[in-house]
């Protein structure tokens, strides 16, 4: 103002030519090298080559190795595949927790689709809307779940059912080449709450989900010793971290019931993490997680949570 007293307060620099260098370029040079070519299931099937005989998931009392989830993954891949799945198809999934939501959610990724996720434990209107406004391809279900979707226009898989049309199919990983499926295509389209209007489907792609998962990865140091307690809904953005994460590292993932369901007093009596109290890691808000273990009676745990950044 001394040189020029014509000029506007809001345009004169706080910061030395070298002080916004610093502060702009230097200060956020965080660049890293990541595979941003891969899709977010070629990670998993790295690990699935370098530990085929591991325990991927673990859900009340049985456990699926990671050969055996990938097997079953690339089974129901292949026929969403020959129903006509094809890169950025949305297919939407609505089933409760267990072993059924984990090889549904990576058998749409293989083929090429986008998955939706419907919380069954939302109401009716809302789940009808974000079908609507989606436009899925097909929906994969379960059999109890069905009476949700009554009035559906689209074909509808059970993915509980005893003897699935797809068991025969190939076990092999699909080619995403052959399918025309790069990093930049969608993995998922999750939708807001809906707080100020009508939900909003985000569309997010595998690039975007590999970068923070590669990052989380380097940030946690996750191993083969480490166990990953899954408490979030699928509907929650954060459900793809505790879902893949432990998957990309070779950990195990304890896929629980959902506290909704059962409350957090009988949900710990039925999770054999607390029993056991073999989980390492979770990730919830650290205020919430704190209160509600204080209402719940376990022996002492390595548990750690990863407070949600949002």
């Amino acid at each position: 103002m001394v040189v020029d007293d014509t000029q506007l307060i809001d345009r004169l620099p706080l910061l030395t030519d070298t002080e916004r260098h610093q502060l702009l370029y230097e200060w956020n040079d965080t660049a890293v090298e990541f595979p941003g070519d891969k899709c977010v299931h070629e990670l998993f099937e790295e690990q699935v080559a370098k530990t085929p005989e591991a325990v991927a998931v673990v859900y009340e009392d049985a456990e699926m190795s990671y050969a055996e989830l990938n097997r079953r993954a690339n089974q129901l891949a292949h026929h969403l595949g020959e129903l006509g799945v094809k890169p950025d198809d949305r297919v939407a999934i609505c089933v409760e927790r267990g072993f059924e939501m984990i090889v549904g959610l990576l058998a749409v990724l293989k083929a090429g689709g986008a998955y939706v996720p419907l919380d069954p434990a939302y109401p009716i209107d809302r789940l009808r809307f974000m079908l609507e406004d989606s436009a899925p391809v097909m929906l994969l279900t379960q059999d109890h779940l069905q009476m949700l979707f009554a009035d559906a226009a689209m074909p509808v898989i059970e993915l509980d059912t005893a003897a699935p049309v797809w068991q025969e199919q190939s076990e092999s990983n699909l080619d995403i080449n052959s399918i025309g499926l790069t990093s930049h295509h969608l993995a998922y389209v999750i939708y807001t709450s809906g707080s100020t209007g009508n939900p909003k489907g985000v569309m997010v792609s595998h690039l975007a989900v590999t970068n923070f998962l590669c990052s989380m990865r380097q940030s946690l140091s996750l191993g083969p010793q480490d166990v990953w307690l899954a408490v979030t809904t699928l509907s929650f953005d954060i459900a793809g971290l505790e879902l893949y994460l432990p998957l990309f590292s070779g950990s195990m993932l304890t896929n629980i019931e959902s506290t909704r369901k059962y409350g957090w007093r009988s949900f710990a009596r039925r999770t054999p993490a607390w029993h056991h109290c073999d989980a390492s890691h979770a990730s919830n808000v650290a205020s919430a997680f704190r209160s509600r273990l204080g209402k719940i009676k376990q022996p002492q745990s390595s548990l750690r949570w990863r407070e949600a950044e949002r």
